[in-house]
């Protein structure tokens, strides 16, 4: 996996564009490997990316067949006949249901009864619709399973081909019909059950290991004392990380012990491919990640690329490497963790997955309905609701949510998502930007 040494050396808060640009630069995982069509109905496909092009084996449909239920018959007859008289009628001579194997050939001034789906006569090459037929259809039905052959009226205003799928009308054989780095998705499974191919060559699934680090952090069958927090953070990233079908490997809570932290370190870079800690990025004496990314010493194996970003929640928060594994080091306040994995860690993510271009979160225009003092030159991500469309222009209405605060986990529980603040200050009315939390679980 290719390293960024071209690391941003200038201080400063970093804005997201170049940010963006530092993950950009990232390749991917290139290791292949197959998984079953069974495999990919029983396991998360989010984030799975096809590996190499896939070829369509025959075509779909494999056979001429009738998108309506109706009535088959030829165009030369309705044409021939319509010119004449100005009005057509064929004589029904059977019935072919979906699924039906017919060697019918339709002579002149014949139709067939058909079912959607069912493979079309040979010769016919257009389908009126049942309920475009004056005559009663059950009747017909009727007659033609007596052995009867009554006629029909066909509407004018046809044209050939109506109502007629031809062979390869959707996918022709040796298409090339899904390209390497298209990522699953369900119509993608469904296309691949339709070609009945099982075999799917993908891109192997993302490592990352994830960490928490601080004296103050508890694990869950501590009995809690003072002073202490329990981490909520490693169970947020696990399941955010879960969902993109990531391998999550959780390392733990680590006190605050450089040389412990140093350990964990090594031992991640023999398998994972990312590794996202949470604290520790501060400038304290004990934000020991920091240092280490920070420590370019020859017997260190660390590099910063940057500290600092410009957002808000969402400092200390960095990109570094140990020997050639990247590190995302999220702040420790679990709001603005949220907000950095959103923002910065998924988009990484997403590159290392093999995608091939940056994949940000989706973001919608919306209407503020409050007023905010904002720094510029910074983006600032502020808790809303929902609060309806505006009756004008249609746009959703966001409410701010919550208690503010970087810590105040409580204030993402009802939270629809984030407004995605740019420029100067904003005033009720004002054109936002929405990103919903609803594209990420």
């Amino acid at each position: 996996m290719a390293q960024l040494y071209d690391c941003f050396a200038k201080g400063g808060l970093l804005p997201l564009a170049d940010i963006y640009a530092l993950i950009a630069d990232l390749d991917g995982v290139q290791e292949v490997e197959t998984l079953t069509l069974a495999d990919t109905l029983n396991q998360n496909i989010r984030g799975r990316l096809l590996a190499k092009n896939i070829i369509a084996p025959f075509s779909v449909p494999s056979f001429a067949n009738a998108a309506v239920d109706g009535y088959a018959f030829r165009h030369q007859d309705y044409q021939q006949q319509m010119a004449v008289s100005g009005k057509a009628e064929m004589q029904l001579i059977a019935t072919i249901e979906a699924g039906d194997r017919s060697d019918i050939a339709l002579q002149k001034n014949q139709a067939v009864l058909i079912f959607t789906g069912a493979a079309m006569p040979k010769h016919a090459d257009m389908v009126v619709m049942l309920e475009d037929i004056a005559e009663n259809r059950l009747m017909l039905a009727q007659k033609i399973s007596a052995g009867e052959q009554p006629m029909i009226t066909i509407p004018d205003g046809l044209k050939q081909y109506d109502n007629y799928r031809p062979i390869g009308d959707d996918v022709a054989e040796t298409d090339v019909i899904l390209h390497a780095g298209d990522a699953l998705t369900p119509p993608m499974l469904a296309m691949l059950a339709a070609l009945n191919i099982k075999q799917i060559p993908v891109i192997r699934q993302l490592k990352v290991g994830i960490l928490s680090n601080g004296d103050e952090l508890m694990r869950d069958d501590d009995m809690l004392t003072y002073g202490k927090i329990y981490d909520a953070n490693r169970p947020l990233l696990k399941k955010l990380l879960a969902s993109y079908g990531v391998l999550v490997t959780d390392y733990g809570i680590m006190n605050d012990d450089k040389q412990a932290i140093k350990a964990v370190f090594e031992e991640a870079t023999k398998t994972q491919d990312l590794l996202i800690s949470s604290g520790g990025m501060s400038e304290g004496g004990k934000d020991y990640i920091r240092a280490l990314l920070q420590d370019d010493s020859p017997q260190n194996n660390g590099k910063l690329c940057f500290l600092r970003a410009a957002i808000k929640p969402g400092r200390p928060v960095g990109i570094g490497y140990w020997r050639d594994m990247p590190i995302i080091g999220l702040p420790g306040n679990p709001v603005a963790a949220f907000t950095v994995f959103l923002a910065i860690a998924l988009p990484m993510l997403m590159r290392l997955q093999g995608h091939k271009t940056t994949k940000l979160p989706l973001q919608f225009q919306a209407l503020a309905d409050f007023n905010y003092q904002k720094r510029p030159q910074r983006t600032e991500y502020v808790r809303v609701k929902l609060m309806g469309h505006d009756t004008k222009t249609h746009l959703p209405i966001l409410a701010r949510y919550g208690k503010k605060g970087a810590g105040v986990l409580s204030s993402l529980l009802g939270a629809d998502g984030f407004a995605v603040l740019e420029g100067d200050n904003i005033t009720k009315g004002m054109q936002i930007s929405y990103m919903p939390f609803e594209q990420f679980f």
